[in-house]
């Protein structure tokens, strides 16, 4: 394999994995958001039933995951122009991670497979062995300042300032406090660092087995 193939093979590899950890994510965000309305009395504060509250998020999942056409709507929250438009950002988003995830997660079954084959698996662990520092920098700084954190994160995906909500407008900022996504992003990190901890593993267990 040429030096190109094998960059483009790391290249998906970690996009691949990177993909994996935010879908998952998104997933596990819904028992999550569950959870948060019990704890955090979400429900008092939007004056609704649990499982009331519950179908507003699973529309706004559905919306932001569904890769068909979807009109944006919450049945029992009204929406700015601005709000409407972060949440069609987001869309785009995450849309575009689950493309990345189905395209590098493909070239990156058969990549892995060639080096599990070839008994190469080792090759992952230096790699995986630097990533998992990135983790563990975003996690600090966020830990440092979380809104700190959460506002360069906004200012670097959107151009805009749309994501800004004013909760008399858009009332659904006042059931996504700071805090879930906090937890989002740790969920996120942990799922990350799994991955590449997994590879570690597996690429010690190889080397150990082939000597």
């Amino acid at each position: 394999m040429n030096k190109l193939g094998r960059t483009l093979n790391w290249c998906a590899l970690f996009l691949a994995i990177l993909a994996a950890a935010i879908f998952l994510t998104i997933l596990i965000s819904d028992p999550l958001f569950w959870l948060n309305s019990k704890l955090q009395h979400l429900t008092v504060i939007a004056d609704l039933k649990l499982h009331v509250l519950m179908h507003n998020y699973h529309q706004l999942l559905h919306y932001l995951t569904a890769p068909w056409p979807v009109k944006f709507s919450l049945a029992n929250f009204v929406s700015s122009y601005a709000g409407m438009h972060h949440f069609a950002d987001v869309r785009h988003l995450f849309l575009l991670t689950e493309i990345v995830l189905v395209v590098t997660g493909i070239a990156s079954f058969f990549f892995l497979r060639k080096l599990k084959r070839s008994h190469e698996l080792w090759r992952l662990i230096r790699p995986f062995e630097w990533a998992t520092l990135v983790p563990v920098i975003l996690a600090f700084l966020l830990a440092m300042n979380f809104d700190a954190f959460f506002v360069t994160f906004h200012e670097i995906l959107f151009r805009n300032s749309d994501w800004l909500f004013n909760p008399n407008t858009d009332p659904i900022i006042n059931v996504l406090p700071e805090s879930f996504f906090m937890q989002c992003f740790i969920i996120g990190f942990v799922l990350f660092e799994g991955f590449l901890v997994w590879g570690i593993v597996a690429g010690r267990k190889q080397l150990k087995a082939d000597k």
